[in-house]
């Protein structure tokens, strides 16, 4: 739900707009009036996706796999991601969305104890767990650590009534 980060997704292209909302409390877009949406690492309202977009319209999932952020995980605390993951989003947008396509992205980042704390800050582990002991966790880490980033890219098509 970063501000900033959509911002810069809307100035990257004249044509591309970008919203940061409340999935649950309604898009403030009309309806039928998307070709596309993206959703990375945020929740899915299948029924208000699907009223946004056109008939054929497309949304792009990003999720993480059980890989994402390994390294941090036990020294850190994080959250983990479920094994079931892809298998509940498929199941919570059937009937309103048609898979197309999945992929994997998997690369590996040098982060920094300040670069750590900002992927952290992006997540639901911001808002579980103990900071304090968090914090004296990291500084246990080495000054740079090479986290796993992986995630799955998954594609569905508007399901036409």
């Amino acid at each position: 739900m970063s501000k900033f980060a959509a911002r810069r997704a809307a100035r990257s292209h004249p044509r591309l707009g970008s919203v940061v909302a409340d999935i649950w409390s309604g898009l403030p877009v009309r309806s039928g009036a998307l070709s596309a949406v993206t959703c990375v690492f945020a929740p899915r309202n299948a029924g208000e996706l699907n009223r946004v977009l056109v008939d054929d319209g497309v949304l792009v999932v990003v999720t993480p796999t059980t890989r994402h952020q390994r390294e941090l995980r036990g020294p850190l605390g994080l959250i983990g991601v479920d094994e079931d993951k892809s298998r509940r989003l498929s199941e919570s947008l059937s009937g309103l969305f048609e898979p197309v396509t999945e992929s994997s992205l998997e690369y590996s980042m040098m982060l920094s104890h300040n670069d750590i704390e900002a992927l952290i800050g992006m997540g639901p582990s911001a808002r579980h767990g103990d900071p304090e002991a968090r914090s004296a966790a990291l500084t246990q880490l080495p000054n740079t650590t090479e986290v796993t980033a992986s995630v799955t890219v998954s594609t569905y098509r508007k399901t036409i009534r």
